[in-house]
């Protein structure tokens, strides 16, 4: 039951929230539905392509890796889960941490001399994700961060300079491209394409929408995941969510014209083995946090969550915000952001690492 709570709080979303989502959907025509998907699949197939940097930048003579600083694939998951932490403390969205994470890849892929630079050292590496983070923030946050918040959250590994530094140097090496498409972008749009004739429309809709992004939340820690395109990940997510539902609430016949409406209007080729491999990925994602599959998963939550249940929750999160409001790690009220000491990296470097 603990298990099954801890996993429903990551993925329950606010009522209104989903509701904005539906109408804000709905609001848009087929036509521009179809063009915001392929502006967003060009983006993805070209801006904002990844290649395989950990694979491809290190040369054969230093495999396998015998230096200690060598970033690889723990390395970004520890950045990654620290970065949870941060928004974890700060309420900041999973989509910034996503956003964050996606900087961090493609400056690290880049040829630009900083990015061979944190490929090559840890404290580098370090200091450029805390610095994709800080951008991603500062774009999708309402909150105000500035370099004393950063540096004093690096316990001062890192001066102000540094931040500064290195955020010009990201900039240069993304070459300013920082609205590129996410999993959760595509998975508003691909829900999107729901049958509007549905008689139970909005529930399947709310609930493809908790597992989905639920499950992209979890890719955004996998590197594997990382070098798929968002809107394979979105896509097998929606998938995998789809056994979530009985066929009662969405039938055969809808289901697949949901899904012949994707590849067609998507221009997506679900035959490709990159779907299956990213649906098995993100399914034992899932297992190894909730210790059962998926489709057992959620007909368990069904039965747990009934309304009396799911609503004294709500008032136990209620509780738990204010009881927190007076903690070290709440946002103040003028907006800034207070440093929760807890919160470390351990990449393995000491502060007067070079």
């Amino acid at each position: 039951n603990k298990i099954m709570m801890a996993i429903q709080e990551v993925m329950q979303c606010e009522d209104s929230d989903k509701s904005c989502c539906r109408s804000s959907m709905a609001s848009l025509s087929t036509f521009e539905l179809v063009d915001r998907l392929q502006v967003m699949r060009d983006q993805e197939n070209n801006t904002y392509v990844l290649e395989d940097y950990l694979r491809e930048k290190q040369p054969e003579e230093d495999k396998p890796q015998d230096s200690c600083t060598d970033i690889d694939e723990h390395c970004r998951m520890k950045m990654c889960q620290w970065s949870f932490q941060v928004a974890e403390f700060c309420h900041f969205k999973k989509e910034t941490i996503n956003i964050a994470m996606s900087y961090l890849d493609r400056f690290v892929s880049s040829d630009h001399p900083r990015a061979r630079l944190a490929f090559k050292n840890r404290k580098d590496y370090q200091l450029a994700a805390m610095t994709t983070l800080y951008i991603a923030v500062k774009l999708f946050e309402p909150a105000v961060i500035d370099l004393v918040f950063m540096s004093d959250l690096s316990r001062s590994c890192y001066l102000q300079e540094d931040f500064s530094k290195m955020e010009f140097d990201v900039l240069n090496a993304l070459k300013w491209n920082l609205h590129g498409p996410t999993s959760f972008n595509f998975i508003s749009y691909f829900l999107a394409l729901l049958p509007q004739s549905m008689p139970k429309r909005d529930f399947v809709f709310d609930t493809l929408l908790d597992y989905a992004v639920f499950q992209s939340e979890l890719a955004i820690s996998e590197y594997t995941l990382a070098l798929q395109l968002p809107s394979t990940i979105a896509v097998s997510a929606i998938l995998n969510a789809m056994q979530c539902i009985k066929s009662e609430h969405f039938s055969r016949s809808e289901r697949r014209a949901f899904v012949i409406d994707i590849q067609k209007l998507a221009e997506i080729d679900l035959q490709q083995s990159c779907f299956k491999e990213t649906k098995n990925i993100l399914s034992s994602c899932f297992e190894t946090l909730s210790n059962v599959e998926m489709k057992v998963f959620a007909s368990k939550v069904n039965n747990f969550m009934d309304t009396s249940s799911l609503s004294t929750y709500n008032q136990s999160k209620t509780r738990s915000c204010s009881e927190h409001e007076s903690s070290p790690i709440c946002i103040s009220s003028e907006g800034s952001l207070p440093i929760n000491p807890k919160v470390d990296m351990d990449l393995g470097i000491s502060k007067g690492a070079a």
